[in-house]
């Protein structure tokens, strides 16, 4: 009887769809938490790092490499845009604001841990993929919902940091390096391609660190 009850939950197709749902809102729950204080280092030098951008092309902080400061350097600037127009349009100033969407630089850090959310989120939907492909749907249901609930990964979505664009990446890896099990052809590049984009976001083994 436990397994007929098993077996239909599982081969349910909406099941995956609230997993993954259940695993975005933990995420997205409380990014804004503690806003405007920053307590977490990394947040503060990751901000910094891609303001300045503006300026110098090499920070020459070599153990974090550039890539995930120009991400939220674009974020920053795309959000920057947008509150000054809307600004304009409603006569605010957003110097003098307290809301944590338009004061600087809460809301900057603000839609750089968005960013972490995206990236956090759509790991899940590679990661239920992968495993699917490669273990079928059961394994991958269970493996999704330890993902999904894991504290480390919703803590990392809720900070301005670098690990869950790692996780990512990680994730992406690891999603193409089991199609070439499935195939093969110009899929076998791919991962090589985001393994490059993992040491553009952080090289622990830089000498230089």
């Amino acid at each position: 009887m436990t397994t007929t009850i098993f077996t239909k939950i599982t081969k349910s197709k909406y099941l995956p769809f609230v997993i993954i749902a259940l695993g975005i809102l933990l995420r997205f729950f409380g990014i804004w938490w503690n806003l405007p204080k920053i307590y977490h280092p990394d947040e503060n030098a990751l901000i910094s790092g891609g303001l300045g951008l503006r300026i110098v092309s090499n920070l020459k902080h070599f153990e974090w490499p550039h890539l995930q400061m120009y991400i939220s350097l674009f974020a920053i600037s795309i959000w920057a845009k947008i509150t000054d127009i809307y600004g304009l349009l409603f006569n605010v100033n957003v110097a003098s604001s307290t809301s944590i969407l338009l004061s600087r630089p809460a809301s900057f850090f603000l839609v750089v841990r968005f960013v972490s959310f995206l990236f956090s989120s759509f790991s899940l939907v590679i990661f239920y993929k992968g495993v699917k492909n490669l273990f079928g749907n059961a394994v991958a249901l269970v493996s999704v919902l330890i993902f999904c609930l894991s504290l480390q990964n919703i803590e990392d979505a809720h900070y301005a940091t670098l690990e869950s664009a790692l996780t990512f990446w990680v994730i992406l890896v690891f999603y193409f390096s089991q199609k070439i099990f499935k195939g093969g052809g110009y899929i076998i590049y791919i991962p090589p391609t985001f393994k490059y984009f993992l040491t553009k976001i952080k090289n622990q083994n830089n000498p230089k660190c």
